[in-house]
């Protein structure tokens, strides 16, 4: 499929279930573990979303569009446990956008009747 990792084995089209069972849309199970603090946010700023300890994807050398730094997808982590394999998952769809998918998509062959749009701030 268009939409894997090198090993095939994370197909971006495909949904996930949450540890508590909910299936949710283009999606990756993860699982971590920890051995330092972290950080957790309570009281009024329980729900900022700036507070607290993240797991990120980033673009290793970042790419036309975005920096290195630039924070592709993200999951917040929402428990202090920090004992043995921790089950999470994080979304697969590109900086929060729900219509754009993480994909290092390519063309191998020209397909006949395809066609490509390329647009104004598309990388040179």
């Amino acid at each position: 499929p268009p939409c894997t990792d090198n090993n095939q084995t994370v197909d971006a089209t495909l949904d996930c279930y949450t540890p508590d069972g909910r299936r949710m849309p283009h999606c990756m199970q993860i699982a971590y573990t920890q051995t330092a603090l972290i950080h957790i946010c309570g009281g009024d700023f329980a729900n900022d979303p700036r507070c607290g300890t993240f797991i990120e994807i980033h673009r290793p050398n970042g790419s036309p569009y975005n920096e290195e730094t630039s924070v592709l997808s993200e999951t917040k982590i929402t428990t202090r446990i920090a004992d043995g394999m921790i089950t999470t998952t994080i979304p697969l769809t590109y900086r929060g956008d729900p219509n754009k998918i993480m994909c290092n998509y390519h063309e191998t062959r020209i397909r006949v009747g395809s066609m490509v749009k390329i647009t104004a701030d598309a990388a040179v």
